[in-house]
């Protein structure tokens, strides 16, 4: 049978020319896609990448195959976080079970292990059965621009701090809408929550009433051009505060005002200051009256004398009462009237300078005595001679009369002191000298009276109880004692136990400490005895559960292996070992040792093994639940018998200690910086006020100096009294200049501007030995250093408080000033030859020695006090490496 065949042809061509144009397509977007700076990836319904762009790839490090088919979620994106918490979501879109994104940002991962953030844009493809199929989505990469607005935040939020810390706050007023902007701390001081809507009269509404008028009138007169610097009240909650305000105009292209922008100041605590200080003042004076202190005025040229209403009451005597010298004289106690008139003579010739005295008179109105104490002082005319004396005289009768009565009372108490059986003493408690014993003491100890009166109560002391006693003493005084036991030493060397009552009381005068003895020697040691036997077993046993670390015994066998012979089981329990595990290998435990640290940890062990020293060490170790832990750890090594070593130690966990450490030593660095930016403002308002005394004060008193001239002209040789008078003004105005233009120095050093720092230093030097009396040598190089100003002013202030310290403390009878600049190393040296400073004052809190080491450390300098006792003197050093100081002035 012949076979046949059937041959079908069909027509694909355009299909094929079809599938072509699709290709061609698909081809040219892609070369679209890859010209776009922007990562485009497409992913299927599973997360696996379908296609990504050029710029996609790079950014990612990869070729694009190898991203192609593979999964975006696990590839792609920082792991756990890519599989576990994004995927999860996509998929969930996927399926319909939760509402398409269009916009989120993410992290992407490349291939070297860096990281961009990425802000997305979606779009979701559908299949032919109308499900989602899959996503086309495009990432710009704002890694720069997330980074800026983190860094723009963290200044924000130093800049609100900084504002709490001085209670400064800014603000912004657009005069268009009249619509104000508080910065937060503005809204702290008025109260006013962020976010309220704010007005220029909103504002004026929390003004004082009583003020609101006047900072109303000042803003208007700020807006035609005088400036806005004023001091009101506001009301917040009720409560008063004061603030001080200052602005500034903003004018646009054309002139014009648009806005302002200002400060605020809240200075409640300076104003109410100066409110409980007048309030003071008044309570002053009416104590003054209600404590029957009487005031005086004695003209010399005149022999007259005046006195207040309560003086006469004092004194006496009526309106009649003759006014003079001798009158005043006859009324003073004739056992004292002799003195009395030598010293009024020694007063009058100007051999006295000022009048304090106690003494007594007889009322002339009822012949009773009374006693007086009178305080003046005397003004002096322009020829030297007293012309007038002044002052307070204020009846003591009262307190004389009780310390009579005071006197009677101590000795009925000293005869009790002397008779009782029991060793009593009383010693000074600044030197510790003995003041007074009875005969208890001289018995019980073996001193004569005598003897006992040249000694301390150090000299009874053990030399090992010395620091014990002392250590109070340092701290500001001794406290009461009652009952304490103190080992005392006899005349003759015996050691008893004392238990001691003690009592600070006044001696005379002086601050001294009343002191009962009891000998319990023998009660102390049959305790002592029988407290040992008792509890000697139960410390030991309890001593490792007790302590908040682990107590060891660590040894080092000849053969170089590591055994642990004892350990805290409880310590073990925590990192999940039981000491068993350890009494012959420490290996498994010294195994957590941090890698860093187990080679300085070993050698640390074998140097304490062949010095046979002790050994300390820090160490980290990887905890198996709290991850990395400082560990800290002192022992001391013991050589055994066999040549093995045996370390007995302890072991604490350090990590909170060695953190707070850290974070300290942060905070003090903050510190640093906020208070040289202090100084720097202290300085410039310094320089301000000075400037407005020296310029504005200055030429008011120069003023008033020439017109008092002028006046005296005027007057002419027919008007003596008058010259008089005006010499006398004049000699007062001329001595408020002197004041002012003091003031102006130390507020702010002119002559610091106009001759440098070796010519202000050396400047202050002449100007101290002409205050002191003290003979001075000041040593400083010809040329100017070239400093920044904030740099030579501190510098100058340091200067200042050690001549000031010098001035105070040290009885000096010569000072040695030395400035110098050795390359780039600027040296100043300050050393007198006084008493020198004790060594607590040179660890203490004293102000003036830390405002030097603070002014030190804001030049990047090194300050150095020494001082020898023995040979009498103290220097201060001050060394600074000038590339410093161009790096703080920067």
């Amino acid at each position: 049978m012949p076979r046949r065949a059937l041959l079908m042809h069909v027509d694909v061509t355009s299909r094929k020319l079809a599938e072509m144009a699709a290709q061609e397509k698909c081809v040219l977007l892609q070369q679209t896609l890859d010209t776009v700076e922007t990562l485009i990836v497409s992913l299927d319904r599973e997360g696996c990448v379908t296609s990504i762009n050029r710029c996609g790839a790079r950014m990612l490090g990869r070729d694009p195959a190898d991203i192609v088919g593979a999964s975006w979620f696990a590839t792609c994106l920082p792991q756990p976080e890519g599989m576990t918490r994004i995927y999860p979501i996509f998929r969930q879109i996927m399926d319909g079970g939760l509402e398409q994104v269009e916009y989120f940002e993410n992290e992407i991962l490349a291939a070297d292990g860096s990281r961009r953030m990425l802000a997305w844009h979606n779009a979701y493809l559908k299949g032919p059965d109308g499900r989602l199929a899959g996503t086309l989505s495009a990432g710009n990469d704002v890694t720069e621009h997330k980074q800026l607005e983190q860094a723009l935040q963290r200044s924000n939020d130093e800049m609100c701090r900084a504002q709490a810390i001085a209670q400064v706050g800014n603000w912004w007023l657009d005069l268009g809408s009249q619509r104000l902007s508080w910065s937060d701390e503005v809204h702290r001081i008025f109260g006013v929550e962020k976010g309220s809507h704010l007005t220029y009269d909103i504002f004026l509404e929390r003004v004082h009433p009583d003020d609101r008028a006047e900072v109303d009138a000042r803003w208007r007169e700020a807006l035609a051009g005088a400036a806005y610097d004023i001091e009101h009240r506001i009301v917040v909650d009720g409560e008063i505060k004061w603030l001080r305000e200052r602005a500034r105009l903003e004018l646009d292209g054309q002139g014009r005002v648009v806005g302002a922008y200002g400060t605020t100041q809240d200075i409640t605590l300076g104003k109410l200051t100066a409110l409980a200080l007048s309030e003071s003042e008044r309570l002053l004076r009416e104590a003054q009256e209600a404590a029957r202190i009487g005031t005086y005025t004695y003209h010399v040229d005149d022999d007259h004398w005046t006195c207040s209403a309560v003086l006469d009451d004092i004194l006496g005597i009526g309106p009649a009462y003759p006014r003079t010298a001798q009158s005043w004289i006859m009324m003073v106690h004739p056992d004292d009237r002799e003195a009395m008139g030598s010293y009024l003579a020694d007063i009058v010739g100007a051999r006295v300078a000022s009048f304090d005295r106690e003494y007594r008179i007889r009322r002339p109105v009822d012949g009773l005595v009374r006693w007086l104490h009178g305080y003046g002082q005397v003004d002096k005319a322009a020829d030297g001679r007293v012309a007038r004396m002044f002052g307070t005289i204020m009846d003591v009768t009262d307190r004389k009369e009780a310390e009579i009565a005071l006197r009677e009372t101590r000795e009925r108490y000293r005869r009790l002191f002397l008779l009782n059986p029991l060793p009593m003493w009383v010693f000074d408690e600044e030197t510790l000298r003995f003041l007074e014993v009875n005969d208890a003491a001289i018995a019980a100890y073996g001193y004569s009276r005598d003897a006992f009166l040249a000694m301390s109560i150090l000299d009874i002391r053990l030399d090992t109880d010395l620091q014990a006693l002392l250590d109070p003493v340092h701290r500001g005084g001794l406290e009461q004692t009652h009952g304490e036991v103190w080992r005392h030493r006899r005349q003759n060397g015996e050691v008893m136990d004392v238990a001691l009552w003690s009592e600070s009381i006044d001696y005379e005068g002086r601050r001294a400490r009343l002191v009962i003895c009891e000998d319990v020697t023998l009660k102390q040691a049959l305790e002592a005895a029988l407290m040992r036997k008792a509890n000697l077993a139960d410390q030991l046993k309890n001593i490792a559960a007790t302590v908040p670390g682990a107590i060891f015994a660590f040894l080092r066998h000849e053969d170089g292996v590591y055994s642990f012979p004892y350990i805290d089981g409880k310590q073990l329990e925590a990192l999940g070992f039981s000491a068993e595990d350890f009494s012959s290998d420490a290996r498994p435990l010294i195994g957590l040792v941090h890698p860093d640290d187990i080679s300085a940890l070993l050698e640390s062990i074998e140097m304490s093994a062949r010095a046979m020293a002790a050994w300390h060490g820090q160490f980290r170790i990887l905890h198996p639940h709290l991850g990395v832990r400082w560990i800290e750890g002192d022992s001391i090594p013991q050589l055994c018998a066999d040549g093995s070593v045996l370390w007995h130690g302890y072991l604490s966990d350090a990590t909170e200690r060695i953190e707070a450490t850290r974070r300290l030593e942060q905070s003090h660095a903050q510190i640093q910086a906020l208070l040289a930016h202090m100084e720097v403002v202290r300085e410039e308002e310094r320089t301000r006020i000075a400037r407005e005394l020296h310029d504005e004060l200055g030429q008011t008193l120069t003023a008033i100096r020439m017109n008092l001239r002028q006046l005296s002209s005027l007057a002419g040789p027919d008007h003596p009294e008058m010259d008089s008078r005006l010499n006398d003004v004049e000699a007062i105005v001329e001595e408020a200049m002197l004041s002012v233009r003091r003031i102006s120095q130390e507020l702010h050093p002119r002559i610091l501007d106009t001759l440098g720092l070796g010519g202000a230093i050396e400047w202050e030097t002449g100007e101290f030995r002409k205050r002191m009396g003290i003979r001075c040598r000041c040593v400083v190089p010809q040329a100017d250093i070239d400093l920044p100003e904030t740099f030579k002013t501190r510098i100058y202030r340091l200067f200042q408080e050690a001549m000031t310290n010098i001035s105070r403390h040290a009885r000096a009878t010569a000072v040695d000033v030395t400035l110098s600049c050795d390359g780039n190393i600027l040296s100043l040296q300050v050393a007198d030859n006084g008493v020198g400073i004790r060594s607590d004052a040179l660890t203490g809190n004293s102000l003036g020695l830390t405002s030097m080491k603070e002014r030190a450390l804001q030049v990047g300098g090194v300050l150095s006090i020494t001082t020898h006792p023995a040979i009498r003197g103290t220097c201060v050093s001050l060394r600074v490496a000038l590339t410093d100081a161009g790096r703080e002035s920067q």
